[in-house]
């Protein structure tokens, strides 16, 4: 009768042990899947925000344009006059092409990550200085229609607005309504406050055209006003032409390639698709979405896996427990039900304390977030769908087993 009391003692400590393993593995399978629901609610996030920014209106086309930066270098190129010419020429022959539906010159393309601004007083704000920040372009002729950009009212540029005739402008909506109150602004005329030591320039508006990204997909609508290029009083020797083409793009470039080698071989020329141009400016929230999605995904694996792995533990310890439970009349439902309220109750500590993190944790990113606030009610409930779906799946197989467990094989391992 010695022995028995240290076999006791023993048993206890066996017992005490494998309920602390027991606590430490659904420890860790809690805290898998709430790390795995933060990752899920980042990457849900993400990826709307991603949709949302691609499908916002840019104002304009960009589908099938291409875009020339013509240079003119070289020893004979070396004063405005000639570069005035050259260009002028160049667009007369870009036009002509077959494979040219529309075309126009422009100083900053969309998403170039350049600008111009300044500040703007209306024909009735007599302040000298002080005025609302405005974002300018220099464009040509037919530049809207090329990118089919809506006139809302009064007209484009023509050739007739240069050097010597009446310096005019066309604005955008946002303009419209942030100087002139809203109202129709054709006739109406602002004034560019100029640089120390120099004089403000007025121009009279002739157009109204729609809101248009300037540099990026996620800004806010823009004040922008347009002015004719030929009215630049001091002419660069670079100019951009952004052409829309009717087929391949790639015969266009040649095409248009060849016409700049005829108007002069030592003009250098660097193109790129607009298209292309527009989709490399969201490269950083691409690579955000595909990061979050790759680390949800591959935290949601090591849960399930922990949670499998989990659940066949504890299916296997308690096989004597099942057969007894089986013996005195326990069907296969109720076997279900005994395994599955283990994995539920997991499941439910770990979206708790997911769901707590995620909301907390979001906060900081919600500035990275488009149209998107941190507690977004979509992102939750499907971060917790997607996840309460792979733990079912991964407690299927041990609760199976579990259910078609022979109560004679189990009492007998006793």
């Amino acid at each position: 009768s010695g022995g028995e009391p240290a076999a006791a003692m023993h048993g206890g400590r066996n017992s005490t042990a494998t309920r602390e393993r027991n606590g430490l593995r659904r420890a860790l399978v809690v805290s898998q899947v709430a790390l795995s629901l933060i990752l899920l609610v980042a990457a849900l996030l993400f990826t709307r925000s991603l949709q949302k920014l691609l499908s916002t209106s840019l104002g304009f086309d960009s589908h099938n344009v291409l875009v020339a930066n013509v240079t003119a270098s070289g020893p004979s190129l070396d004063n405005d006059k000639t570069w005035t010419a050259l260009f002028r020429e160049l667009g007369m022959r870009i036009g002509s092409l077959s494979t040219v539906a529309s075309d126009s010159q422009v100083n900053f393309t969309p998403f170039s990550g350049s600008g111009w601004n300044g500040s703007v007083h209306a024909d009735n704000d007599s302040a000298k200085a002080g005025g609302k920040e405005s974002w300018f372009n220099g464009v040509g002729p037919r530049y809207f229609a090329t990118m089919n950009t809506q006139l809302l009212a009064g007209r484009e540029f023509n050739d007739h607005d240069d050097l010597k005739g009446l310096k005019v402008a066309i604005v955008n909506r946002t303009f419209a309504k942030r100087f002139f109150g809203g109202r129709n602004p054709l006739g109406r005329s602002f004034r560019v406050e100029a640089l120390a030591g120099q004089s403000d320039q007025v121009y009279q508006v002739v157009g109204l055209v729609g809101d248009t990204k300037y540099n990026g997909m996620d800004e806010k609508d823009r004040s922008i006003a347009f002015f004719p290029v030929a009215q630049n009083p001091d002419p660069t020797d670079s100019q951009t032409f952004v052409i829309r083409g009717r087929g391949s793009l790639d015969a266009l470039q040649s095409a248009v390639q060849r016409e700049i080698a005829a108007v002069n071989p030592n003009l250098l020329v660097d193109f790129h698709v607009l298209d292309v141009q527009i989709q490399e400016s969201v490269l950083r929230e691409r690579l955000m979405a595909s990061l979050c999605i790759a680390f949800g995904i591959l935290a949601g694996c090591l849960s399930a896996l922990g949670l499998y792995g989990v659940m066949s533990y504890m299916v296997a310890r308690r096989r004597i427990e099942i057969g007894i439970r089986m013996a005195l009349g326990a069907v296969g439902s109720n076997i279900y039900v005994l395994v599955l309220k283990d994995a539920a109750l997991m499941l439910g500590i770990g979206l708790l304390v997911g769901f707590t993190a995620s909301g907390f944790l979001a906060r900081y990113a919600e500035s990275q977030l488009f149209e998107l606030k941190a507690w977004d009610p979509l992102s939750l409930i499907l971060a917790g769908l997607l996840l309460a779906i792979t733990a079912a799946i991964a407690t299927f197989l041990p609760a199976r087993r579990a259910a078609r467990l022979e109560p004679t094989a189990a009492l007998r391992e006793e």
